[in-house]
């Protein structure tokens, strides 16, 4: 009892399983945009990307978590790119690894996010979309917006779902193509493949 206590300090990490997905509610534009280079011609594509997650951390304790959004291609340009957390920019204090876009941060318990990615690209052939990590799909929404592509055309890659509801686009040609999931589990993609030229 006269000897100063020896106090020894342990850091443990333990990984949370749970699902923070509560939704998503993604909008992409596609028109197309053929090109030529030298005598060939190629059936390209441009994009405006907005996608949209709420999440939560499924845990009573706090947590340190990295966000992560796998890029379509290493090589590439993605222009005008955002990315907001509650509203906030975070593009300033996220990291490039891998071609993914990476953003770490302490979750308080049960700490609710809003968190954002857009941008514009460009692409040839196929625009596809696919959830790649193995969960339970909560509220979601996948809104492709085709304004210069009708119906007749429309055609989909291999390993993909046809789409929940097919509308007119407003004011065009096109159609507006819409994937609706939930509580569902699937590794199908999603996407549409051009007319080739």
């Amino acid at each position: 009892p006269t000897k100063p206590a020896i106090l020894r300090q342990k850091t443990v990490h333990v990984p949370a399983v749970e699902n923070p997905y509560l939704s998503e509610n993604h909008v992409v534009t596609l028109t197309q945009n053929p090109r030529q280079k030298g005598s060939a011609f190629y059936d390209g594509y441009e994009t405006e990307n907005s996608f949209d997650w709420k999440l939560r951390n499924p845990v009573n304790i706090k947590e340190q978590c990295t966000l992560t959004f796998a890029l379509p291609a290493e090589h590439s340009v993605y222009n005008d790119l955002v990315a907001t957390l509650n509203g906030q920019d975070v593009l300033p204090t996220m990291e490039i690894q891998n071609g993914r876009l990476g953003l770490s941060l302490d979750l308080q318990p049960n700490a609710e996010l809003a968190f954002h990615i857009g941008f514009k690209s460009r692409g040839l052939s196929t625009w596809y979309f696919q959830i790649g990590d193995e969960r339970e799909i909560r509220d979601f929404t996948l809104t492709l917006n085709l304004p210069d592509m009708p119906r007749s055309q429309l055609n989909y890659p291999g390993g993909c779902m046809t789409p929940t509801e097919i509308k007119p686009f407003s004011g065009g040609s096109g159609v507006v193509l819409t994937y609706q999931l939930n509580q569902a589990l699937s590794n199908n993609g999603m996407g549409i493949a051009l007319r080739q030229i």
